[in-house]
């Protein structure tokens, strides 16, 4: 349970644009899901960034957790899903089921329900820098006005899946 709480926080650390259920035969996962990423991006005009299970419970399968973005301002909220459904098909000949992320279940469904003990492996992120550029970044309330080294701190507009943000003021 601790373990679950803590994959929970770790996952809810991005504002996630897609759920993504892959089936797999055979193959490694990890490489798998380079390649379809890349090719999205391509088809897409999208950099993608992705992290999630392999599960093995009832058959293999991967859940991932994945956004993109462009210098445009297209996310992968602007995709069609059925199209990047029927790319995992072309690469795979298995299927997809793909749905945008609007809130944090998604994350919850992977942890609770697909990373039962011993029976999943993570998937190595994919393109960790836009990761790291994308990650929600938040201060908590209750930091000591004293780290602030000017003025005080002030609540910024809460932001859909951010808890709360602070700025120097």
């Amino acid at each position: 349970m601790i373990l679950q709480n803590e994959f929970k926080i770790y996952f809810n650390q991005w504002p996630w644009e897609w759920f993504l259920s892959l089936n797999l035969e055979r193959g490694e996962a990890d490489s798998l899901i380079r390649r379809y990423a890349r090719e999205l991006g391509l088809s897409e005009k999208l950099q993608i960034a992705c992290q999630g299970v392999a599960s093995f419970i009832p058959q293999r399968h991967i859940h991932l957790m994945a956004l993109g973005r462009n210098r445009h301002g297209k996310t992968l909220i602007d995709c069609n899903v059925h199209d990047a459904e029927r790319l995992w098909g072309r690469l795979t000949k298995k299927s997809a089921f793909i749905k945008p992320v609007y809130d944090s279940g998604a994350v919850g469904y992977i942890v609770d329900q697909n990373m039962p003990k011993e029976r999943y492996e993570m998937v190595m992120p994919y393109n960790k820098k836009l990761l790291e550029k994308c990650k929600i970044r938040t201060r908590l309330p209750s930091a000591p006005s004293a780290l602030f080294s000017k003025g005080t701190a002030s609540p910024l507009t809460f932001i859909k899946g951010v808890s709360a943000c602070w700025e120097i003021v």
